[in-house]
């Protein structure tokens, strides 16, 4: 149990925002705006996929233990206690801002909704801001399960509209910006700081940046330039591969005009979950 736990924290990402801004520049990125400007240093703290599921949908047994044994070795069977520590941690570092990408639940049911966004209140209320967008595992889900013993019984999920009220104090209601095609939004953590929470998991085209979405981003980099704002993005799906066994269905679906979008605007680096593994690519 301690092993996992070592594992799960060390997905946990801690650092400084300049150390981004100097690290992680998209290539071709004029790096004169982030030197032009002086900033109070802040510390972020990223973490994904929770797959967080309540415990009251699962009794441990047969049918969820062999789902879980069957899937890519998520520590399930620890997840309440490794989802309690987490919250203990960053409430003791004090970070200015937790980011969460996607994949918040296990199977997307709404009661692992509201139990995980109960939890989430502990490091809001300690005056930790928590962003969260949704993964592809959390909206619609025809898998959100209740589990006894060697059979399971569906339960209700969430759509788009729900998902935003649970989470509403996350990122919701205090955003800049939000879009109307996805749960997309803006948020400006600090003067000069605006984080861009990218939602592709939309019931029309999941997986796939749309048009509509597509056009909204780039009004609000545009937004930002002109008010001499940095913009940091987080996404569920990944930018770039990262591993070559990891592509198709990983990587944001018409990604690619988002890419050169984000050197344009010189957005700092993109935070993104989905393929399980550590890794940062350029």
């Amino acid at each position: 149990m301690r092993n996992r736990k070592r594992n799960f924290f060390s997905s946990i990402m801690t650092v400084p925002i300049m150390l981004l801004a100097a690290s992680f520049l998209f290539p071709g990125q004029k790096q004169a705006q982030a030197q032009d400007r002086s900033f109070v240093p802040l510390t972020l703290a990223a973490a994904t996929d929770l797959h967080y599921i309540a415990p009251e949908l699962t009794d441990g047994g047969e049918c969820f233990t062999r789902l879980v044994e069957n899937a890519d070795g998520k520590a399930m069977a620890y997840c309440e206690e490794i989802t309690d520590a987490f919250v203990s941690q960053v409430t003791g570092e004090k970070p200015d801002a937790l980011i969460l990408t996607g994949d918040l639940t296990f199977n997307g049911a709404k009661a692992s909704h509201e139990a995980l966004a109960a939890k989430l209140s502990f490091i809001e209320n300690a005056g930790i801001p928590v962003l969260v967008i949704p993964g592809n595992h959390d909206l619609n889900s025809t898998m959100a399960a209740s589990f006894q013993g060697r059979s399971y019984t569906l339960v209700d999920s969430v759509d788009a509209g729900q998902f935003a009220e649970i989470y509403g104090d996350f990122g919701y209601r205090e955003a800049l910006a939000r879009d109307k095609a996805s749960l997309s939004y803006v948020y400006e953590l600090s003067p000069g700081l605006r984080i861009l929470m990218l939602d592709v998991n939309t019931k029309e085209a999941p997986g796939t940046l749309t048009d509509d979405t597509f056009r909204w981003v780039r009004q609000q980099l545009k937004a930002a330039r002109q008010a001499g704002d940095l913009v940091l993005a987080a996404s569920h799906q990944t930018l770039l591969t990262h591993n070559r066994l990891f592509s198709d269905g990983y990587v944001i679906g018409k990604g690619s005009r988002l890419l050169e979008l984000y050197e344009e605007y010189g957005v700092l680096c993109n935070l993104s979950g989905h393929i399980h593994i550590q890794h940062i690519a350029q």
